[in-house]
Formats: C-alpha cells, sequence, structure tokens
C-alpha cells in the first residue's frame, strides 16, 4: 500500500511537469513574422514590360491575425479638394483613384499568407469568397511580397512589392 501511495504523488508530478511542458511551448508558439508596420518602397511588375516604380507611400501594418493596408499606387498627383461641397464628380475620381485601403485577416502558412478583407475601399474584395495569397520572403527589415493566387485560381506575373520594416 505505502508504495502505491508513493507512486501516485510521483504519476501527478509528471503529469503536471507534461501540462506546464506543453502549456510554456504553447505560449511560446512563434508570432507572426509580418507583425508590425511594413512602408512600401518598390512595386515590382513582371513580364516584357516590366517596370520598378516607387509608389507615393503606401503603410502595411500586421498584428498577430489582422492586417490593414493603405496605399496610394500612383505616380500621378493626386488633386486636393479645398471645398467638397463645390467639388465636380471628376474631381472626387481623380482624388479617389490610384489609391487603396482595406483591412481584415490573414493567416500564415510557411512562407505564405491568405489574407481576406473585413472593410475595403472596394466592397467587391469583403466578400465572404474572396481572398488572397501572397508569398513572402523576409531579408533583415525588407519584405517582399508576391501575389501568388486569388480566389480566382493562380495569378502568375502580378509582380511584387517590396517594403521595409517601419517599426
Amino acid at each position: 500500500m505505502e508504495h502505491s501511495v508513493m507512486r501516485k504523488p510521483c504519476r501527478w508530478t509528471a503529469i503536471a511537469a507534461l501540462v506546464l511542458a506543453f502549456a510554456a511551448d504553447a505560449s511560446q508558439a512563434a508570432e507572426s513574422p509580418l507583425k508590425g508596420a511594413w512602408r512600401v518602397v518598390e512595386r515590382i511588375s513582371t513580364g516584357p514590360n516590366g517596370t520598378t516604380t516607387t509608389p507615393q507611400v503606401g503603410l502595411i501594418i500586421f498584428t498577430e491575425k489582422h492586417y490593414s493596408v493603405l496605399a496610394v499606387d500612383t505616380d500621378k498627383t493626386r488633386p486636393v479638394i479645398g471645398d467638397p461641397s463645390k467639388a465636380t464628380v471628376d474631381d472626387f475620381r481623380a482624388a479617389w483613384q490610384g489609391w487603396g485601403a482595406n483591412s481584415g485577416t490573414y493567416e500564415v502558412n510557411g512562407q505564405q499568407f491568405t489574407k481576406r478583407a473585413l472593410a475595403s475601399k472596394f466592397p467587391a474584395q469583403m466578400r465572404p469568397e474572396v481572398f488572397e495569397v501572397f508569398d513572402f520572403k523576409i531579408d533583415g527589415n525588407t519584405l517582399l511580397l508576391t501575389l501568388r493566387a486569388t480566389e480566382n485560381g493562380p495569378s502568375p506575373g502580378r509582380g511584387a512589392v517590396r517594403l521595409i520594416r517601419a517599426e
């Protein structure tokens, strides 16, 4: 009887040690390598007439599971609308074109992530079946994103975006 009483505390100690080990391992699960604020510095288009351009401004912020993108993706100067009540449809259209905005959730799988917009400048991007899959490569403080696929299938030749860590 004494022998079995001694074994029970040893079993509970072993079980407690295993539970603590798994809990410590779970709490140390790798956080997203994308987490942080990234500033867009280059857009790279591929193909026979491929070019590299420097967008005016762009920022992508990744938290552990969410992202937010605001980017002016044009080399044209966007008009400043002084008094919106006097602006024309063409004034608004010119100010609206050339920039993108969306926020939502993302999941990392190896060197890829899939993002789904919850809010977007374009409502069609917010449909539940819409997603984008990106390959990513981090080299120091530089992030290279390449669109791999959307809900419509593979997206070859879509180019890439180079970003640098802002914080």
